[in-house]
């Protein structure tokens, strides 16, 4: 590109346009200058702004504690430096009548980039923090047309109103748009900055001063609850197939293949699973969806605390409804041990070098999102944003097989979880006092996906498990029946759900060798599943309506279930219909009689599934940043209901639409 303005020049000095350009006026440097600080507010200032604002928290790690408007600053200064001050030395090195070229050129720049980042590239699905989205997929020609053709009209516009008596029409648009965008950009600033000073520093210590740790009881009773974030149920038979390990270590435990849950999502699944059927999304009561979540994480730790139990608490999903909890939740309850555990084991990279490539990659990002759409794919470049740097926060997938980049090989969000379940050993002290404990723990190892590598499912810098796959890759059950990969997406949550067994697998190991696994009950549950676009051949709703939330596809709602009580051996499976609901009662079975619920006053129990129907809610807004702490019930939601207790005969479920019956 940089090529094409001495080769136009050596072209138009040898074939003399047949009309004089004017050279540039006052006027001409003026939209100069209003174009180029509408590139560095939307490149630098905007779009970095907005993204972050959409989730504050997750832009935020407790090992590198800082505001995450420092992103903003950095990408800001990039974008200035670019459009500002480089920009500048171009044009003043043109020649007087290149000058007036140049301004309209760069007004056109301009207005290209607001209209490409409001008006087209919106559609690329859910993203995460390391500007990476799930999967990715090049824009339609009938997009990139429109967008072009809306381009080019732009650029007449800005031709015609750059003539020399309609210039003042143009610099006002100009400061008028400046004007605007930079106001959009300072309310996402106070917006941010007034969630991070939310935050305290104490979010980076866990609240609990010390070293993370929790006790289990050689003597006493132990009951663990280990909710994996999107864990997938489906693939459970599969993984137990290809590493038969897994059975030796899982003895003792039940499988509940035939279990749903209440939601698609942590915001509309979790509650329910952490506090029972009190927390059905259909069953709100009246009181909001701050204080419900909030409720549902205290019932099963305050329970057992004042049934005599020491009890742990790490992580609990949504607390405050923010994405990194908010621990004072339990601050009634000083007895209660509360920790963050994610990110407080990545000793793998430096939080220097992390921020200053996102940094950099947010200018990148702003860059890719006001481009025209045809370039797209080649300015995000699969989340690498063409860094030349080995050093790259988002894993590049190659294919089904292959894979580089990455800090530790894969993201620092899958390995600030990963980390955790690989130094779970570590954090756990043995004692013989004969009390009982209760440890909840909630872990994103299933849900921030990435490639690994094969056959020992574990991050690497580069990623080749071509010698290991069959083409197409096929896993196989006990039973013989198959499932098959056909995306990268369908291959990460396959490979992240084994890494997650076999960690955990270990940790029971270690259990077994310290005598406290015959007397611990654990169970592992997820609050949703994941559709994969019908990987199990599930779906009961084809329509393209549904083809993203996943609204048609069972694998969505069957959540994980595994649960190993006191005293068991076997590693043995149960058709019997469950919810993730019953966790709560499943916890307290045998141990506190006629649990109540301290914040509804009704008994605990399993019969809330005892229903015709059950409903489960697909909000379209998900995000706890979108919700104030007022709303008594979710946004734009699709329900699904499904009745009888047979989660395989799809014909008991069905798309509801957006009311209940």
């Amino acid at each position: 590109l940089l090529m094409l303005p001495p080769v136009l020049y050596e072209w138009l000095r040898k074939h003399p346009l047949p009309f004089r350009i004017a050279d540039a006026s006052k006027g001409d440097r003026v939209i100069f200058l209003l174009s180029s600080a509408i590139l560095t507010v939307v490149m630098g200032l905007l779009i970095p702004s907005a993204v972050i604002n959409a989730s504050p928290e997750e832009f935020v790690s407790v090992v590198d504690f800082h505001t995450p408007l420092r992103y903003v600053l950095q990408s800001f200064l990039l974008a200035a430096g670019t459009f500002l001050v480089w920009l500048n030395v171009f044009y003043y090195l043109a020649s007087p009548a290149a000058r007036r070229i140049f301004s309209l050129a760069t007004a056109v720049a301009a207005g290209s980039a607001v209209v490409d980042y409001m008006f087209f590239g919106r559609h690329y699905g859910n993203m995460s923090p390391m500007l990476q989205y799930d999967a990715f997929e090049q824009s339609g020609w009938w997009e990139c047309l429109l967008n072009l053709a809306a381009l080019a009209a732009l650029g007449g516009l800005v031709v015609f109103l750059g003539r020399r008596k309609k210039q003042a029409v143009l610099r006002a648009v100009c400061v008028a748009v400046c004007a605007a965008l930079t106001g959009m950009s300072c309310f996402n600033i106070v917006s941010i900055q007034s969630v991070f000073a939310g935050m305290n520093a104490a979010d980076s210590d866990g609240i609990s001063k010390g070293n993370i740790g929790f006790p289990l009881d050689t003597e006493g009773k132990n009951v663990v609850v280990i909710m994996l974030d999107r864990g997938i149920g489906d693939f459970f038979p599969y993984l137990l197939h290809e590493k038969p390990e897994l059975r030796e270590q899982f003895a003792g435990f039940t499988y509940y293949p035939n279990t749903i849950s209440y939601g698609n999502t942590t915001l509309s699944a979790s509650a329910s699973l952490y506090g029972g059927y009190d927390y059905l999304p259909s069953e709100w009561h009246g009181a909001t969806i701050l204080q419900r979540q909030n409720e549902a994480l205290r019932v099963m730790p305050e329970l057992f605390d004042g049934n005599g139990y020491d009890v742990t608490v790490c992580d609990p999903s949504l607390a405050g409804l923010r994405w990194q909890p908010d621990l004072s939740i339990y601050a009634e309850r000083p007895s209660i041990r509360t920790f963050i555990t994610k990110d407080r084991f990545l000793n793998q990279y430096s939080p220097e070098a992390a921020f200053q490539l996102l940094s950099r990659n947010f200018f990148a990002y702003g860059f890719f999102r006001s481009s025209p759409v045809i370039l797209h794919a080649t300015f995000y470049n699969s989340a690498q944003y063409n860094q030349s740097s080995k050093l790259s926060g988002a894993q590049k997938v190659t294919d089904l097989y292959r894979a580089s980049g990455g800090f530790d090989g894969t993201t620092p969000h899958f390995t600030g979880a990963y980390s955790v379940l690989k130094n779970l050993p570590g954090i756990t002290g043995i004692r013989s006092e004969g009390r009982g404990t209760f440890l909840m723990i909630s872990n994103d190892a299933t849900h921030d996906v990435a490639m690994l590598q094969e056959p020992d499912y574990e991050p690497a810098n580069a990623i080749d498990n071509r010698a290991f796959e069959e083409n197409p890759p096929v896993r196989y059950a006990a039973d013989g029946s198959r499932i098959s990969f056909s995306t990268p997406l369908q291959m990460k949550h396959y490979q992240c759900n084994m890494a997650a067994m076999l960690r955990l697998g270990k940790w029971f190991g270690y259990l077994r060798e310290n005598g406290v696994y015959d007397n611990t009950r654990i169970i592992i549950v997820s609050d949703h599943g994941k559709g994969l676009g019908g990987l199990t051949g599930q779906r009961f709703d084809d329509s393209e309506e549904y083809a993203v939330s996943g609204a048609g596809d069972v694998m969505s709602f069957k959540p994980l279930l595994l649960v190993k009580d006191f005293g068991s051996t076997e590693l043995t499976v149960d058709d019997t219909f469950m919810t993730n609901a019953d966790t709560p009662s499943l916890a307290f079975a045998g141990i506190i009689d006629q649990p109540v619920n301290p914040f509804t006053g009704r008994v605990i129990s399993q019969e809330g599934k005892n229903v015709p129907e059950h409903f489960i809610a697909l909000p379209a807004v998900y995000s706890p940043r979108d919700y104030t702490g007022s709303e008594k019930a979710f946004r734009d939601v699709t329900w699904v209901g499904f009745r009888g207790t047979d989660t395989a005969d799809l014909s008991a479920w069905r798309v509801i639409g957006d009311r209940l019956p």
